[in-house]
């Protein structure tokens, strides 16, 4: 009954740690209600300009022109940023509308996107390389943008995120993508059996030539050995070995 209540209750198929069945939530008695929710609704890897050379190996650009903020080059994997965002949001506090609004407004949202504030790493890395920029103008929003929220970047940012959703072009990005974890494991796990058969490989190869390798040490002795016990045999083991 108490399954049948939280199912009706949350709109999720929850079942207690007894029951089977498929697709179902599993709640056990040392989990609370809200963390067991909590768990279903992970949020993926932020997409942000750290994840983007992490992942994808896009590393970023500066540039003085605003026209050619986000604009990727995907042959040496640059991603172009406008970094003065101080300077526009001073514009767009100005009562003369000499960059549309709507613009600024639009490139704030993409540099809060790209460079989170509340993201520890992201701003160490921003620290690390002289950059200001991450924690200048407005940092936060009250809710998450979407593709639909933006018009004049849309395309640029279809296009960034397609890319950061591509396979990893890289060993070392790759070893650090772990957004599919089973497919990372998978990954790997493969790429360990193929190793372990090389080597066990090698390894057989190599006794082989050694087993060859004394055997015929082996031959020799004997036949040496037999020759000087008796000249007839020896006459005879040789005859039978290669090239005797």
């Amino acid at each position: 009954m108490i399954d049948l209540a939280l199912r009706l209750w949350l709109v999720l198929y929850i079942r207690d740690g007894f029951a089977h069945a498929a697709k179902s939530i599993k709640w056990n008695d040392t989990t609370s209600i809200q963390e067991l929710i909590a768990s279903q609704f992970q949020k993926p890897d932020h997409f942000n300009a750290l994840n983007l050379r992490r992942f994808s190996g896009i590393k970023v650009k500066l540039t003085s022109s605003l026209n050619e903020h986000l604009e990727l080059d995907r042959e040496r994997s640059k991603l172009k940023i406008f970094p003065l965002k101080c300077y526009l949001y001073g514009l767009r506090k100005s009562t003369v509308e000499i960059i549309p609004n709507k613009v600024i407004d639009e490139y704030l949202k993409t540099m809060n996107l790209l460079f989170p504030s509340r993201d520890t790493k992201t701003q160490k890395s921003l620290k690390k390389k002289g950059y200001t920029f991450g924690m200048e103008g407005p940092v936060d929003y009250a809710n998450p943008p979407y593709l639909s929220d933006f018009h004049f970047w849309r395309d640029r940012l279809s296009t960034l995120y397609t890319e950061f959703c591509s396979p990893p072009p890289s060993m070392t990005q790759l070893f650090n993508d772990r957004r599919n974890v089973l497919q990372w494991y998978t990954f790997w796990f493969a790429v360990a059996i193929l190793a372990l058969t090389i080597i066990f490989g090698v390894i057989s190869s190599v006794t082989a030539c050694l087993s060859t390798r004394y055997t015929y040490e082996a031959l020799l002795l004997a036949r040496d050995a037999a020759a000087q016990a008796c000249p007839t045999v020896g006459c005879a083991v040789q005859s039978a070995l290669p090239g005797g």
